[in-house]
């Protein structure tokens, strides 16, 4: 809720259903029955959010290709390139 992306009347029915999701269905939906669907619209708010950094785009599939990462800016009147983010090494 901090970020104001699921609405807080969402936000109250599902915590008020008392609504447990696991990752990656590792369990069923624990709650009411209607929790599939409080879940379902809270995902429909957030698919297009990065969770490990809110403040970056969604990059295609996830993965930043080696094209996406080249970013350019001028310092001095010389343009210059550079690596966007950061690799897993």
């Amino acid at each position: 809720m901090d970020f104001n992306i699921i609405p807080p009347y969402l936000y109250k029915n599902y915590t008020d259903s008392e609504c447990k999701v696991w990752f990656n269905n590792f369990k069923p939906i624990d709650g009411q029955p209607w929790c599939q669907e409080l879940w379902d619209e809270i995902n429909s708010y957030a698919k297009n959010l990065n969770w490990y950094d809110l403040y970056r785009p969604v990059y295609g599939g996830g993965l930043l290709s080696a094209e996406e990462r080249i970013g350019k800016t001028v310092i001095d009147g010389v343009e210059k390139t550079y690596q966007r983010g950061f690799t897993q090494r």
